[in-house]
Parts: structure tokens; sequence; C-alpha cells
């Protein structure tokens, strides 16, 4: 379940917004409608909201001062989190190349879909990159070592792997490794290699309880642990 705060003064539009959310995503809960910039950062920084919906033009503090008042650390957990929405086009440039800006919306007729859809599509990527991590941690679990090339490509597998679950045929070297070496820029033959390589150091160097906790005494092979993390992350 993800979070959504609205940020705006105008409250019969946020509780439009609110209707309209709870009628079309179940995956998304509403913390608050926020009706000026105080509360709004009040908010942001006494917990981690997933979403945050904010007008530009708020009493107290407008959008821009919200989100430039927050600490350096809360900064960057909500980086690419923020959708604008704003009836003020000229206060658009001062927030435009902000990092935490995931997209923008002016106010106006039929633009509730439109910002329906970018909540959408940011649960989406929020989605994508928590499934991501949860791959890493699973590897790191097993005993790969995060810092070798090899295990960042074999974390990309699986994660390619994930998103095609209902397509993919189970052949490695040629459904996912292509896939790889045109996002990593290097040759099959080195994706592969580099990726066997991670499993034998894995191998060699886990404890042999974790390996036979995991394995059931089963030499562990890169198949394997792509199907052993798969499960985990179902």
């Amino acid at each position: 379940m993800f979070t959504i705060l609205i940020a705006d003064d105008n409250i019969v539009f946020a509780k439009m917004l609110v209707n309209t959310i709870i009628g079309t995503m179940d995956n998304l809960r509403v913390v608050k409608i926020a009706t000026d910039g105080k509360e709004a950062l009040e908010l942001m920084n006494s917990q981690i909201i997933d979403v945050v919906l904010i007008d530009l033009k708020m009493p107290v503090y407008n959008g821009n001062q919200v989100l430039s008042m927050l600490s350096e650390e809360k900064k960057k957990i909500y980086e690419n989190s923020i959708i604008v929405i704003t009836g003020e086009p000229s206060l658009i440039p001062e927030i435009i190349d902000n990092p935490m800006i995931f997209s923008i919306v002016s106010k106006g007729a039929g633009q509730t879909e439109k910002i329906i859809m970018y909540i959408k599509k940011l649960i989406e990527s929020k989605s994508n990159d928590l499934k991501y991590r949860q791959i890493i941690s699973e590897l790191q679990k097993i005993g790969y070592n995060i810092n070798l090339i090899g295990t960042q490509y074999l974390a990309q597998a699986i994660y390619e792997i994930h998103l095609r679950e209902n397509t993919y045929q189970g052949n490695l070297k040629k459904e996912i490794y292509p896939i790889l070496s045109r996002i990593f820029q290097k040759s099959v033959h080195n994706i592969k290699c580099n990726i066997t390589r991670a499993t034998e150091n894995m191998n060699l160097y886990c404890a042999k309880d974790t390996l036979d906790n995991y394995f059931y005494n089963i030499q562990p092979t890169t198949k394997l642990v792509i199907n052993l993390v798969l499960n985990k992350i179902a």
C-alpha cells in the first residue's frame, strides 16, 4: 500500500481528487489533505509519504517554499516523488528543474484524468524501484558481493525476467542477456561471464550453512539462484 498527500487550499478540488483516487486506485491511501504550506511541510517532515500532490500557490508557504524548506535528507527521500498541480504557469520556472518533481500538471477542466495518470505512473515507478531493491537484498542474503559488476548484471537480469514473467521462456542467453547487453553496452559474452563469475564468487565465499539453508546441499547455479530470488520477491 502506497501513501499520498494532497496539499491544496482549494478544498473542493482536493476532495474531488480524493474521491477519484479512492474510486480508481486500491493500492493508494490518502494520508491527508493539507490546506496550507505549513501543514504540508510538517506532514512531509514527520513521515515518509510515497506521493505528494502539491499546489504551488497556497497560504503560509507556497509549494516551492515547502520543497526548499525540507532538510537535505528529506529532499533525497522525496526525489522524483512530487506531482505539482498549479493554475499559476508563471510559478513553474522556479520549480521545473527540482529533482523532487516527477511531473507538473496545470489545473483546469479535464485535467483530473491526467493527474490520475501521473499518479499511476509514479506508483508504477516506485513499485519497480522497490522490486529491484528486494532483488538486491535477496542476493546479498545469499552471499553475493554487491560490488561485483556481475552481481549488478544478475540483479538486472532477475528484474527483467520479473517484468516479463508471463512471456519469459527460460532462455537467459537468447531472451535476457541481449537486453542487458543494450542496457550496459557490453557484449552478451561479457554479461554471461561476469554473472557466472559473481555466482562462482558467491559459492566460494558464502557460509556453508547459508548455502545449505537456501539450496539444500545443491550446488547453486545462476538459473537456480534466479528462480529462488523470483520466488522470494513474488
